[in-house]
């Protein structure tokens, strides 16, 4: 069990004393050691040496008691007094349920993200291993495991800092809420990987089964009217594709295959890969008479106006080509590129 009481380092060269409390007087000692939270004390052991400085426990306690006892020692010794001391106040002031606030929490951020941007910086949690005992979660220097182990603590974080972390990772309270965009093509770390056969597997079987979510319910008027429209046209200059030929494509060098109903553009050098995974190049055979239904009502619109008829008449040093039921026109220098994605010359 952890000592709760009232302790004193003293420094062996110069005389003064330091006095605190803990409800674990040996975690203590060992923060002081590695790096004081006290700025006199830990300015004194960087200068002296913690050779010269002995660390023994004043008295035993109970925990409610210790913000007097503190004051009492603190008095007793006069530590607060830089003749003879390193407290900087009269003690009783213990951190027991106190936060930090949020302007406080701001600055300790923009502090470490400026620190962690220095060359020669060294993560605070570099060598250390993340120990739990009950619902506490805490770290400890690896030099330092076997001891925690042998005090009764366990390797990784306890159920309740798991469900917390889960909680601060949901909705917008995840720091990437919205911001998918951030993890597009190669910018996401798992860009061009995939999942092992035995992953895949894994993901299936703990998938949770949400059948049930939507069983016996409906969709109200109001939710069904917002889904029937009116919807932004994203057609002609409101898509924001539109005039991009060639590399300015965002498909560019890129070919559709399909698997299991499951359509998607992958660049033309992993083809091979997927074609031996079971994968088939070109579109989705179920979506073909969608799309030319949807390829029908867009010509349609363009030609009930006249500068649509005027832009479909203007098809000069274009090709007809066509996939499946659809056809359109493509600029000649761009034929090549459709032909390698499965399209063909004419109609069909």
């Amino acid at each position: 069990m952890p000592t709760i009481g009232i302790y004193k380092i003293t420094n062996l060269i110069n005389g003064k004393v330091y006095i605190g409390q803990s409800s674990n007087i040996e975690r203590r000692f060992r923060e002081h050691k590695s790096n004081s939270t006290s700025e006199h004390l830990r300015a004194s052991i960087q200068l002296y040496g913690i050779d010269n400085f002995d660390f023994s426990i004043l008295e035993i306690t109970d925990i409610d008691d210790l913000d007097d006892r503190e004051r009492y020692w603190i008095q007793y010794y006069s530590s607060n007094d830089p003749e003879h001391g390193y407290n900087s106040t009269d003690g009783g002031e213990s951190r027991r349920g106190w936060h930090h606030s949020k302007y406080s929490i701001q600055k300790m951020s923009e502090s470490s993200k400026r620190l962690a941007q220095q060359p020669d910086y060294v993560s605070p949690t570099q060598d250390t291993k993340v120990i739990h005992k009950g619902d506490k979660t805490s770290r400890c220097h690896i030099s330092q495991l076997d001891e925690m182990l042998a005090d009764g603590w366990e390797m990784g974080m306890s159920e309740v800092s798991k469900q917390k972390g889960a909680e601060n990772r949901t909705g917008e309270k995840n720091g990437v809420y919205h911001k998918g965009y951030l993890f597009d093509g190669d910018k996401n770390p798992f860009y061009g990987k995939h999942h092992t056969e035995a992953t895949k597997q894994k993901i299936r079987e703990h998938m949770p089964d949400t059948s049930h979510v939507w069983k016996g319910r409906h969709h109200s008027e109001s939710s069904k009217q917002k889904m029937r429209g009116p919807r932004p046209s994203v057609a002609g200059v409101n898509n924001p594709n539109y005039g991009k030929r060639g590399e300015l494509n965002p498909n560019y060098g890129r070919c559709a295959i399909h698997k299991d109903g499951i359509e998607k553009r992958i660049p033309k050098n992993e083809l091979d890969k997927y074609l031996s995974d079971g994968w088939v190049k070109g579109m989705n055979p179920a979506r073909l008479p969608q799309m030319a239904q949807m390829g029908a009502i867009s010509m349609a619109k363009r030609l009930s106006t006249d500068e649509g008829r005027k832009s479909c008449a203007s098809n000069a040093g274009k090709k007809l080509i066509h996939k499946g039921k659809l056809t359109k026109f493509v600029p000649s220098d761009e034929l090549d590129t459709y032909l390698t994605d499965g399209w063909c010359l004419g109609n069909k």
